[in-house]
């Protein structure tokens, strides 16, 4: 058909990969970087990958696509589009899971039925495997913070805005009593906790690590659930882009 030479010759080219399929979802068109995103060389050999299982298809949250509930199937029984989905296909001669992102659009018919469907393919495995990181790196950290003795804290200096903290880890339960969204959500709420007499000395240290980019080291009293404490934080300030300052540290109860 004309349509299958004029599209055939757009999409070869290009570096997304492209099948254009019917309503049986047979692959009419498929250009060499949809078929090297899916392991195979020919179109020929994506239809029988797909008709004999050696293509896997799996779900974002893992779990896997039998054949008839595959998104080509949704899109041609509804005639409606499917933006942005996340898919991993594997293969037996592939077993390693490949991310794809996935967007299928419908061509109608003046009436309204469906003709044919486009697909495009784009490779994000890497993307993939940094969230992975990311979120490995996340757990890893929180189970850290979560056993370090003391409170691990940020505290960000935004010109304008004042001082904030933007992390706190749950040692502040130990130290202060408090949950960390109660430190995080309540700036004033440190200097509720510190001693009078303290207040001052540890603003003007806060504020010296600030102008002089210099490393803060304090130690001052704490008045927390009636009970006093004695409490030393150490932290290092880092310059940001915006003017901003966020200084990364550790608050210990030394109280003997």
């Amino acid at each position: 058909m004309a349509y299958e030479v004029v599209d055939h010759s757009l999409i070869q080219d290009m570096q997304v990969g492209v099948l254009l399929l019917d309503t049986e979802a047979t692959v009419l068109v498929a250009n060499q970087a949809a078929l090297d995103l899916l392991y195979l060389s020919s179109k020929e050999e994506l239809c029988r990958a797909s008709l004999s299982n050696h293509l896997h298809f799996w779900q974002e949250n893992g779990r896997p696509y039998e054949q008839a509930e595959l998104p080509i199937q949704s899109v041609i029984a509804l005639g409606q589009p499917l933006q942005n989905l996340v898919l991993g296909v594997q293969s037996d001669t592939h077993p390693d899971c490949r991310w794809l992102l996935v967007n299928i659009n419908p061509q109608l018919t003046p009436q309204g039925a469906v003709k044919q469907v486009v697909c495009t393919l784009s490779d994000i495995t890497r993307q993939k495997q940094a969230e992975a990181a990311l979120l490995q790196s996340k757990s890893q950290y929180q189970t850290l913070a979560n056993n370090v003795p003391g409170m691990i804290y940020q505290l960000v200096f935004r010109p304008g805005k004042g001082f904030k903290f933007s992390y706190i880890s749950p040692g502040s339960c130990e130290i202060f009593g408090l949950e960390p969204s109660d430190l995080r959500q309540n700036r004033d709420l440190l200097w509720f906790l510190t001693y009078p007499e303290d207040v001052k000395g540890l603003k003007r240290s806060i504020i010296r690590s600030a102008k002089q980019l210099s490393p803060f080291e304090h130690t001052w009293r704490t008045i927390a659930g009636g009970q006093l404490k004695w409490v030393s934080a150490v932290s290092r300030p880092e310059l940001q882009s915006d003017g901003s300052i966020i200084w990364d540290g550790l608050l210990t109860d030394i109280t003997e």
